[in-house]
């Protein structure tokens, strides 16, 4: 049974020594006061399986990471709903999904005067104009979104008024003092090339990854933190941080206690990430030539990433019973590979020279088994609450 949903069944008995005591229901631990960790109680029952913590204990002792905050990498929120007018002010691209239901407009293409239409299909036939240099690039949904590299993407926030804006306004919940020089400033400040997901379903179908890049600046929307950084490659060299099975796990070990990812601002500044002044120009330089082969890749889910690259006789016949009961498909993505989740972590380990008693190849299969069944335990404890 996955802690998380058993937390009231533990009892953490403050003592002199730490002792673990087990049965069929639960799973007591008593740990040191000096064990726990005052901004979140919730890490020493996160996993279910402790060798998972250990692979991220070890990791994270290395001299070439640091906190995010000692990197100097820096949060502001993303873009909120009504209150401040987004996305009442979004443009989409064409291809978004997942549209709520005050994403009124979409892009039907780019220009310098981007011609937009109505998503209501009555009245789509209206069309308007807005010019291109009174906007500013943005990312609303994140559905479709199975590129890291949203470079190319068209979403665009209207910044200011223009010609027509008046008889657009009639058609959403905008008036001109939505589009104040206030709102235009508070969305620049928000312009940044990296971005992670604040609320991770790292179980979903629909979850492919944590970090995603833009070369221009870009202010990603409310489902973001916008994290501003001192460079592109500095940028580049995050997201595939930030995308690592690694991050994965820390994650898992510092996430709120929710049935998701809930990744907070104070939570995000003590993430450890690589320090790119402690790492050789050699392994940034392959860094970034790896972030470049990888931008257009398509990664399918996060679960799906993992599973692909476990073989079948690595899974316990229970790991096995849990994961289809879990997931329908699961028997048609297991084993059949996916170089681009190996690569990125195969990177990783060698910029942190992390040495294991296994090959590389034979520990990052063990770390994606036991990664996948802690992700099923958590959809399991989602679905069920």
């Amino acid at each position: 049974m996955h802690p998380a949903r058993t937390i009231l069944n533990i009892f953490w008995l403050i003592g002199n020594q730490t002792k673990k005591i087990e049965n069929q229901n639960y799973r007591a631990v008593t740990f040191l006061q000096s064990q726990l960790d005052p901004i979140n109680l919730f890490i020493p029952v996160s996993v279910s399986d402790y060798a998972l913590l250990k692979v991220w204990e070890n990791t994270e002792r290395s001299p070439k990471l640091k906190t995010t905050k000692e990197e100097g990498l820096t949060l502001d929120e993303g873009l909120r709903s009504r209150q401040e007018g987004y996305p009442e002010c979004g443009l989409s691209a064409s291809d978004n999904i997942g549209l709520g239901s005050n994403d009124f407009w979409i892009i039907e293409k780019l220009d310098d005067d981007i011609p937009i239409k109505h998503r209501v299909e009555e009245i789509s036939r209206i069309k308007f104009h807005v010019p291109i240099k009174s906007t500013f690039l943005g990312l609303r949904n994140i559905d479709n979104r199975t590129s890291f590299d949203v470079s190319e993407v068209e979403d665009r926030i209207m910044l200011e008024p223009f010609q027509e804006f008046t008889e657009l306004a009639m058609y959403c919940n905008l008036n001109e003092d939505n589009l104040s020089l206030k709102w235009k400033d508070w969305v620049l400040k928000r312009g940044a090339h990296l971005a992670v997901i604040e609320t991770l379903h790292i179980e979903a179908a629909n979850t492919f990854l944590f970090a995603y890049y833009s070369e221009p600046l870009r202010a990603f929307s409310s489902k973001f933190w916008n994290v501003k950084t001192k460079s592109l490659d500095q940028a580049k060299i995050m997201t595939l941080c930030f995308n690592s099975s690694l991050n994965f796990i820390q994650l898992m070990k510092h996430r709120i206690p929710t049935g998701w990812f809930k990744i907070r601002g104070y939570v995000f500044e003590n993430l450890k990430a690589l320090s790119l002044e402690k790492i050789s120009i050699n392994k940034k330089r392959a860094a970034l030539e790896l972030f470049g082969e990888l931008r257009e890749t398509q990664f399918p889910a996060i679960w799906k990433q993992l599973a692909r690259n476990i073989p079948k006789n690595y899974l316990t016949v229970s790991d096995l019973t849990l994961m289809r009961r879990v997931f329908g498909d699961f028997d048609n993505e297991l084993g059949k590979g996916f170089e681009a989740r190996k690569s990125i972590d195969l990177m990783f380990m060698k910029i942190l020279d992390i040495k294991s008693k296994e090959s590389s190849s034979e520990f990052l299969i063990q770390m994606y088994a036991k990664s996948l069944k802690e992700i099923c335990l958590i959809k399991q404890s989602a679905t069920e609450v």
